[in-house]
C-alpha cells in the first residue's frame, strides 16, 4: 500500500484488488475514487471534493486476454485501443469483433484511447446519465457481460443491469463478449459533429 503524494488529495496505488479495497475500506470517512487513467477529467469536471483517488493501473488482476470457447474476456485496464486490438486480432473468431473495432476507433483520439480504458468509458456513462457511451450501446448490442469485484468476491452482471447497480466499493475487472453465429448480421452505427472529439448525437 503506497501513496504517490503527500499532499491532499492523496493518491495510493495498490498492486492488487484486495489491497484496492484495504484502501477502501481504511479511508471510508473519506470521499474515494477509483481510477484508471483518469481521462474522464477532461470530458466531466469534479463534483465535490475527492480527498482519496485510488489509482488501478497496477491492479495485475485488471489486465489479461483470455480466448474461450464460445467468447473472449478482456480485462479491465485494458486501454480502448487495447480493446481494439484484441478484436481485431481475434476478429475470425466473431463477425461482430471487427465492426466493433472500428465503432470504437471513433471514440475520442489516438491519445485518449492510448491512456483511457473501456471499464473508464462505461463508469462515465454509469456515473453521468447524459454520457452518450460508445463502448455501453456496442457491448450490450454484442450480448456482453461484466465481471464486477466487491470485497467479498465477484459477480457477473448483463450490460442491462450495470446502469442501476450500486458501484459503491466495487470495481469491474473484465467484460466477456461472446462470439456470434456466422450467419448473424452484426452492424453499428455513430452520427457525430465531426470524426474526433465529439459526443454522438446517436449510437446504435
Amino acid at each position: 500500500m503506497q501513496s504517490r503524494a503527500q499532499s491532499d488529495p492523496h493518491w495510493y496505488q495498490p498492486t492488487g484488488l484486495s489491497e484496492a479495497f484495504s484502501i477502501y475500506k481504511a479511508n471510508l470517512n473519506s470521499t474515494v475514487k477509483f481510477v484508471n487513467g483518469n481521462t474522464g477529467k477532461g470530458v466531466f469536471k469534479e463534483t465535490g471534493d475527492v480527498n482519496i483517488y485510488i489509482e488501478l493501473n497496477s491492479v495485475k488482476e485488471l489486465y489479461f486476454m483470455q480466448v474461450h470457447d464460445t467468447y473472449i474476456s478482456i480485462g479491465a485496464g485494458i486501454s480502448i485501443n487495447g480493446l481494439i486490438d484484441i478484436l481485431l486480432t481475434n476478429k475470425d473468431k466473431s463477425i461482430s469483433f471487427k465492426p466493433l473495432a472500428d465503432h470504437l476507433k471513433k471514440i475520442a483520439n489516438v491519445p485518449v484511447r492510448n491512456i483511457g480504458t473501456w471499464a473508464g468509458n462505461l463508469m462515465l456513462t454509469h456515473n453521468n446519465d447524459n454520457f452518450p457511451s460508445d463502448v455501453f450501446t456496442i457491448m450490450k448490442a454484442a450480448g456482453a457481460t461484466l465481471s464486477i469485484a466487491h470485497d467479498g468476491g465477484t459477480g457477473e452482471y448483463p450490460l442491462s443491469d450495470f446502469l442501476s447497480l450500486d458501484m459503491t466499493e466495487r470495481i469491474i475487472v473484465s467484460i466477456q463478449i461472446p462470439y456470434c453465429s456466422p450467419n448473424t448480421v452484426f452492424t453499428t452505427f455513430k452520427i457525430m459533429p465531426r470524426s474526433q472529439n465529439a459526443h454522438a448525437y446517436v449510437n446504435a
